[in-house]
């Protein structure tokens, strides 16, 4: 059995018909150009017509869950998976019935999810996993897409991050209060099992080279407890060796966006005064430098956007607030929203000529034109945290 975990294979099936998270939906929108919104207060999910102006929602809830988080949406935008933090669940939500479909059991709570390139399988990093009592709790739950069945528990202690190479043969997998990066190998046809790999520095994530021959490990240091600065640190990857390289000192690194050559990695500089510690980080990844450094918001970056020639970096918990900044490649100075709260989502829209952000349970429009002037497009009720598009408007 290709996916079977070590210890023990989970064989829960999942009901593809109408199940206790289905809204039972029998009819559909017909909206052309569409947007997908959950709600964390409500436990509702919507469709936002986004042609109208302002938006406006569909009539109908299309699926009511509990506390809906993340939301991934599959390369064809045939389904999304919405993650659930009350029910510590993944539905699956079928754009063209808009309805939902079924949904997997996640056994606790989970930071982090990825789904491979190929809507095959998604991976969940679940870091107080029950069920490896009595080894140490934690590993990487693992769902079939295509069988509609949980796949493997791999157990990885504390796993709290996962990271899917661009082939979706590599996992990796980033534990807390560890100085070790976990690689499976997704490929294998035997069982599926993490090897530890030492010489990190509280690593945090990951993003692949094109030919997923390297792996850029993005190392919190000491903004996580770590014994050294952040840095960014090569880790070259195949199926029979796994090379650390050296780390590269910047001055903060929880997450990054890697576009050809160049790493743009965000994090916290401690050795800046407070308030002020937010930093934004250029790498060029071809001889391992930095190129330039941006001050920007402080707090814990998560986010990392790229839309029309802009950065769009978000952070939780910062300082004043304002936890959304905008950077122009090149530039020496950010722009600090004057939007509040943390930031959960980005959504380009590029025919549209805006950008979607979900912040502080509100979502706003930006405008290239009017950065500073943001719109509320639809006035959530509640508590907003995930959009994404179901169509890509032309």
């Amino acid at each position: 059995m290709k996916r079977a975990a070590f210890l023990f294979v989970v064989l829960s099936a999942v009901l593809w018909t109408s199940c206790g998270s289905s809204s039972g939906n029998t009819t559909v929108s017909n909206i052309k150009d569409r947007a997908l919104i959950d709600n964390t207060e409500s436990g509702a999910v919507n469709i936002l017509n986004i042609d109208t102006n302002p938006v406006q929602p569909y009539q109908t809830t299309v699926a009511q869950l509990t506390e809906p988080k993340q939301m991934l949406i599959t390369s064809d935008r045939s389904f999304v998976l919405i993650y659930d933090d009350s029910a510590y669940s993944l539905t699956i939500f079928s754009s063209s019935q808009e309805t939902t479909t079924g949904s997997f059991s996640i056994n606790y709570h989970t930071d982090s999810i990825v789904m491979g390139s190929d809507n095959k399988y998604a991976y969940a990093a679940v870091p107080d996993n029950p069920e490896q009592s009595p080894a140490p709790a934690g590993a990487v739950q693992s769902f079939d897409l295509t069988t509609g069945l949980s796949a493997a528990q791999i157990p990885v202690p504390g796993a709290r991050r996962v990271a899917i190479s661009n082939d979706n043969n590599t996992l990796l997998v980033f534990a807390d209060n560890s100085d070790s990066v976990y690689y499976i190998n997704l490929a294998s046809t035997t069982a599926l099992t993490a090897v530890a790999i030492p010489g990190f520095n509280r690593p945090y994530a990951a993003y692949f080279s094109s030919d997923n021959s390297t792996a850029y490990v993005l190392n919190c240091g000491t903004e996580c407890t770590g014994s050294a600065p952040a840095s960014v640190q090569p880790l070259a990857v195949s199926t029979t060796k796994q090379t650390p390289g050296t780390p590269l000192p910047v001055g903060g690194a929880t997450t990054g966006w890697l576009n050809g050559t160049t790493l743009y990695v965000a994090g916290n500089d401690l050795s800046k005064p407070a308030g002020s510690q937010g930093v934004l980080s250029t790498v060029d990844v071809t001889g391992m430098k930095v190129t330039s450094t941006v001050p920007i918001a402080d707090g814990l970056h998560l986010q990392i956007a790229s839309w029309n020639n802009m950065l769009w970096i978000g952070s939780w918990n910062c300082t004043t607030t304002n936890c959304l900044s905008i950077v122009t490649p090149g530039s020496s100075t950010a722009m600090i929203s004057p939007t509040t709260g943390n930031v959960t989502s980005f959504c380009p829209v590029p025919a549209k000529g805006w950008m979607y952000v979900m912040q502080g349970g509100q979502l706003y429009q930006f405008d290239p034109n009017a950065l500073t002037a943001p719109t509320v497009p639809y006035d959530i009720l509640g508590q907003g945290w995930d959009i994404k598009l179901l169509d890509q408007p032309e």
